[in-house]
């Protein structure tokens, strides 16, 4: 993963695109939106992970074993339990909230997560100014199995 940008070599790119102008304007804000989005790394603590709403009762979140989740990436188990329902199957709240949305990748990584009749999706939750995290959703009902999850969060413009 990419580590924040330094003045010098913002310093670099303002003198790649000129000392004014829209060019240099849109980088400078390239640049703070990265930097904001990734000021967290290193991470002492990983997101907060929790079971949602619609996981079933005794549903479990987990990071992987020997993981080092952040609030950029991670690896996730969502073991849903007793009868699961179409809806929010867990919930990660990050350590640092974002200004701005960011764009969320989640992508299966085990058979039960990859079933494509779930239809799951991910939502930013927040507001402008003050993203504090996302949800796995399903648009169909998940079978009560371990779904384990890779995500990636990268800064949005």
């Amino acid at each position: 993963m990419a580590a924040p940008l330094s003045p010098e070599a913002l310093s670099a790119l303002s003198l790649a695109f000129g000392t004014s102008g829209a060019g240099q304007a849109a980088a400078a804000q390239l640049v703070a939106n990265v930097n904001g989005s990734f000021k967290n790394i290193p991470q002492a603590s990983p997101p907060v992970a929790a079971p949602g709403t619609n996981a079933g009762v005794g549903a479990t979140v987990a990071y992987v074993n020997g993981t080092n989740p952040t609030d950029n990436a991670g690896q996730l188990v969502v073991t849903t339990a007793g009868t699961p329902a179409a809806g929010v199957q867990a919930s990660v709240t990050y350590m640092v909230p974002l200004a701005v949305a960011p764009l969320v990748n989640l992508q299966p990584s085990n058979a039960a997560a990859a079933t494509p009749a779930y239809g799951t999706y991910v939502a930013n939750v927040g507001s402008p100014g003050n993203y504090t995290g996302f949800t796995i959703n399903t648009v169909g009902t998940p079978a009560v199995a371990a779904h384990n999850w890779n995500y990636m969060v990268t800064p949005g413009l």
